[in-house]
Formats: C-alpha cells, sequence, structure tokens
C-alpha cells in the first residue's frame, strides 16, 4: 500500500532535517515537508492524493498541525513529542535566556540547542529568522498537545529516546498513548536514528 506522508519539524529545524527519511520511504510513496520558516522562507505542506496518510512530527512540530489546512491523517507519529513542554517555571526561564540571546547571537542558540538535542551533523543554515525562533519559544511556553484530535485518529505511535534531555520520557508518556523508547539516543531521534525510527513505528 501506497501512502502520503507529511513531515513537520520542530523548533531550531527546517524540512532538510528529513533528509534521512528520503531513502526509507518506498517507492511509490508521496513525501511532503512543512517547513517553519526559520531559515529561509515558510513552506505550506498538505495531503493532496487519496493514498492513506501518515503524518510525522517532531516535538513542537505536534503544535504546527492543522488538519483543517492540511487534511486529516489517518495516522500519525509523534517522536520526541509531549503533552506539555515545562514541567515546571524553573523551564521557562531557561527559553527566556535564549528568546533574550537570539538578539544578539542566534546561531549560537541554535547550536547550542541542537548540541542539546544529540546532534552536531544537521548542517545550520547562516540565515535565520530570530524573531520567528523567539516567538515559537514563546509558543513553547504554553502549548499543549492536542490530545482530543489524537484520540480521534486513534492510531498513534509515540517514539521517545530513553536519555531525552530536552523532553523527558514522562511528557511523552502524559499523552496517553503507549511510548516505544530508544535506549542511547536523544531528542533528536527522528534526525538521528531515522531506520530504527522507521522500523519502530507499528503504523508503517
Amino acid at each position: 500500500m501506497n501512502r502520503e506522508w507529511l513531515f513537520i519539524h520542530g523548533w531550531g529545524y527546517g524540512a532538510d532535517a528529513w533528509d534521512p527519511w528520503v531513502p526509507l520511504l518506498p517507492v511509490g510513496d508521496v513525501m511532503r515537508r512543512y517547513d517553519r520558516g526559520y531559515f529561509g522562507q515558510p513552506q505550506e505542506a498538505v495531503f493532496e492524493t487519496g493514498l492513506h496518510r501518515v503524518l510525522v512530527t517532531h516535538s513542537l512540530g505536534l503544535a504546527f498541525y492543522d488538519p483543517s489546512v492540511m487534511g486529516e491523517c489517518d495516522e500519525w507519529i509523534l517522536i520526541s513529542g509531549f503533552d506539555r513542554f515545562h514541567a515546571d517555571e524553573g523551564g521557562q526561564r531557561i527559553t527566556r535566556r535564549m528568546r533574550e540571546r537570539l538578539t544578539s547571537d542566534p546561531m549560537a542558540v541554535v547550536r547550542e540547542f541542537r548540541t542539546a538535542c544529540g546532534d552536531t551533523l544537521t548542517p545550520i543554515p547562516t540565515q535565520m529568522d530570530a524573531a520567528r525562533l523567539a516567538a515559537d519559544l514563546n509558543l513553547l511556553d504554553r502549548v499543549e498537545a492536542p490530545i482530543s484530535l489524537m484520540r480521534d485518529i486513534g492510531k498513534i505511535s509515540i517514539l521517545h529516546a530513553r536519555p531525552d534531555a530536552v523532553v523527558p520520557p514522562d511528557r511523552a508518556a502524559g499523552l496517553g498513548f503507549p511510548v516505544i523508547t530508544h535506549p542511547d539516543a536523544s531528542h533528536a531521534l527522528p534526525f538521528t536514528h531515522a531506520s530504527w525510527c522507521w522500523n519502530s513505528s507499528p503504523h508503517r
């Protein structure tokens, strides 16, 4: 069965981060990538075919999915996702400091975030929209996962790295679905361990 895939990255990434998934998709499948516009022009992505529709989101990407605009999916794979990003006000202090530093050295902020994600390989473009990055840090402070939408969809896969230092596994467990964990990967799980994600999703 051929499928149509829609990929949505999280904070500090772009659509190019999904490149490791390109060779994994079978011939005949359709790949679409949403780009938030942190490193260039934003790029919308919508389901357009009658194929089986699979949504894949990374981290904050779960908040960017709008089925009324992008189309309804048949199944959803959430990687490094969360019910809410912050466990307490201490986390908001971290995002506040990141917002403040974005005005003076956005490259350093993104680079340090990628390092915290366990990702030192995905290239970071030199052109970036610091204002958009800052705005989505504000979003991180208040966003909650659309759990009711997830329940309506029903076919949900949650993939997470057990040592994830950016989003601890208990935030993924808070989504209310079984979590499949990688023993030693990190927050950049879909980009550093794409093959594991592909092989671990029960609905692939």
